[in-house]
């Protein structure tokens, strides 16, 4: 027979396992809900200077950052073939971008190429990117590619994702070429077009989500509102018979909400205003409602992708050679020519107002919101690509000479930033500026996407542990 004092110590033990457990149960829930939240923190587009084509989802071009207030060039990459691709920065300042020349490249803010990546295309078929890069908050850089493929039936074009490092993640093929460049949603899901007349969403795993088919090709690059929605525009060509521009505007589901029909092509790329206000540009430059009525549209010949200031003002490029700045309301607010031949590449705006674009003639201009030139530089080759600005105030713009057909194709990136740089980074930062981009992804961890899981974690189990241990005693 067990005496009061084994009963007593027996029933403390019991109550000592108890709370054990309770202890460890509760511990695993916090552990699981912290490493939840991290993978959810973990998807969508990077926080970065500039992590895609245009900025940001909605394609609004505007920097958080002052550019170069004068022309200065700080240095010239030569690249492997030209450069249509527009920069995508990432967290550390690499500059990624793609060539002409089936390149995908990792620049340094100094010039220096820290790694390429040669798409993979067979026998019959010459590779390159005239899409530009997109960057996940896990690092991941997403591009289209495109291929001359003189083999039927083989599909060398596709969206890539390629690691921090420079290796290829994985490929997702597609039936023709992507001119069209990515955006991300907030899980994670990357919506693209691609020239046969598709829109596709891709699970960052690389698994199609759902496709859905516009009937004419699809060059524009998506935009996404606040909801959710896809935004893009697609265009007419031979191969299409019967088929106009059309806007349209498709659920995270993949279901057609509507769609707007232009008087023709639509090979830019929408962009959205803070009232949700859709510009896109054909014939002439459309403002759509987020039902699907037209607001107002004016009669420029648009070749580049829209900008929108801080104020609604919207910036564009045309088939005149010029840049023109429109009011909210629709009305011509100035014009600046900007040299011969269509403008092609797409205003980037600095956090001042000033409007940076590219010319078909090879010339780099810095404009004020008031309409006057602050200055210009000669690129070398002719810009298509859309100008990005580092947090140092750096601007980055490619550039190109020759043709597809116009033999060997030259260019590279230049950098342009004044003596004293604009935006200092600090020389001391908290977290160490890694030398490349191997200890770039070393360094990015929880840290970079969300909550430190492993601090956190132990630390809350820990103090659970000291409550359980108090209660104890």
């Amino acid at each position: 027979m067990k005496t009061f004092i084994e009963r007593r110590n027996s029933s403390i033990n019991h109550e000592k396992l108890k709370l054990n457990k309770i202890v460890l149960f509760l511990g695993l829930i916090v552990l699981g809900a912290i490493i939840f939240s991290g993978a959810v923190s973990a998807a969508g587009l990077a926080n970065t200077p500039q992590p895609k084509f245009h900025h940001d989802n909605q394609n609004t071009g505007q920097s958080q950052y002052q550019g170069p207030q004068t022309n200065h060039k700080k240095w010239k990459c030569i690249t492997y073939g030209g450069v249509r691709s527009s920069p995508a920065i990432g967290k550390y300042g690499t500059i990624y971008i793609g060539t002409m020349g089936g390149k995908i490249l990792a620049i340094r803010p100094t010039g220096k190429i820290i790694w390429k990546y040669t798409a993979t295309v067979g026998l019959y078929s010459n590779s390159w990117f005239s899409s530009s890069p997109a960057i996940g908050k896990d690092g991941t850089i997403y591009i289209g590619s495109s291929a001359f493929n003189r083999k039927p039936g083989k599909k060398w074009s596709g969206l890539y994702a390629i690691t921090p490092t420079g290796k290829l993640k994985w490929k997702y093929s597609t039936e023709s070429n992507i001119f069209s460049s990515p955006a991300i949603g907030k899980d994670g899901t990357i919506y693209i077009g691609s020239d046969e007349g598709n829109i596709y969403a891709i699970k960052p795993t690389g698994k199609l989500k759902w496709k859905y088919t516009t009937g004419g090709s699809v060059n524009s690059s998506p935009a996404i509102g606040k909801d959710g929605t896809i935004y893009i525009g697609n265009a007419y060509y031979p191969y299409y018979p019967g088929v106009t521009g059309s806007l349209f505007a498709i659920n995270p589901s993949g279901k057609l909400k509507w769609k707007y029909s232009t008087e023709s092509n639509i090979s830019t790329s929408p962009a959205i205003g803070k009232d949700g206000t859709i510009y896109i540009g054909s014939s002439n430059l459309y403002a759509i409602k987020p039902t699907g009525k037209l607001k107002w549209k004016s009669p420029i010949g648009v070749h580049s992708s829209p900008a929108i200031g801080k104020d609604g003002t919207i910036y564009i490029g045309s088939g005149d050679g010029k840049i023109y700045a429109i009011k909210p309301t629709g009305k011509l607010k100035w014009k600046y020519a900007i040299g011969e031949g269509p403008v092609e590449s797409s205003p980037a705006i600095g956090k001042d107002g000033t409007i940076y674009i590219g010319s078909y003639d090879g010339k780099i201009y810095a404009i004020k919101p008031t309409g006057k030139l602050k200055w210009k530089s000669f690129a070398g080759g002719s810009i298509f690509s859309s100008p990005a600005i580092g947090k140092d105030g750096t601007l980055y713009v490619g550039n190109l000479i020759g043709g597809l057909y116009e033999g060997k194709l030259i260019g590279g990136l230049d950098a342009y930033q004044d003596l004293i740089a604009l935006n200092p980074v600090p020389t001391n930062p908290v977290t160490p500026v890694p030398v490349n981009t191997v200890e770039a992804a070393n360094i990015i961890s929880m840290q970079d996407t969300g909550t430190p899981i492993v601090p956190l974690a132990i630390a809350v189990i820990s103090i659970l542990g000291g409550l359980a241990a108090n209660r104890r005693k």
